[in-house]
């Protein structure tokens, strides 16, 4: 089924652009996941403010924090970091930073197969801004573009290759059971 709904056409026009092969710098062979992820980041293009058109470049604390979650991994490869928590103040780039790593999750080095992708706020304002966030990074890159079926009303996002999902999520008093995390 073709992508449908409110700004399906931008989704498309975006796609066409695409080349049918891509090769990802976070691809090397032996590249540790921190790097993959840095690497991934690095890829971005800043979507708003004065810098917008540029590609992402880390600040430390964030590289620091990439670093933190990512390098940390067992015998067999695993990530031992499986919650974290980013509390900086505002206009320091989390909302960047965090639409990035959920989209690594959803597109990037660290897709699997019919994984989920939550990214949680208190309020539906907040999660709109990561939605927002991580929408307009995938408007903004032909290859994630042709991946995607994006559903507004949902805030959701599904990666047609993997079968992932990414949800913009708020801390709702009426939801009666919990996600499987």
């Amino acid at each position: 089924m073709g992508k449908r709904g409110p700004g399906a056409g931008r989704l498309r026009a975006a796609a066409q652009a695409a080349p049918a092969i891509v090769s990802h710098p976070w691809e090397q062979e032996g590249m540790p996941p921190a790097e993959q992820v840095l690497a991934f980041l690095r890829s971005l293009p800043i979507v708003s403010g004065l810098k917008a058109g540029e590609t992402m470049e880390p600040l430390d604390f964030q590289e620091q924090f990439v670093r933190g979650i990512y390098s940390d991994v067992d015998d067999l490869g695993r990530r031992r970091v499986r919650l974290a928590a980013l509390s900086v103040a505002r206009g320091n780039g989390k909302s960047a930073i965090l639409a990035g790593l959920s989209l690594a999750h959803l597109l990037g080095p660290m897709t699997e197969p019919y994984g989920e992708c939550y990214a949680a706020a208190l309020d539906r304002e907040q999660a709109g801004v990561l939605y927002r966030m991580a929408r307009a990074y995938i408007e903004a890159v032909p290859w994630m573009a042709a991946r995607v079926n994006i559903k507004d009303w949902h805030k959701e996002i599904i990666d047609e290759e993997s079968q992932s999902i990414w949800r913009a999520l708020t801390s709702d008093a009426r939801k009666a059971h919990g996600l499987t995390l």
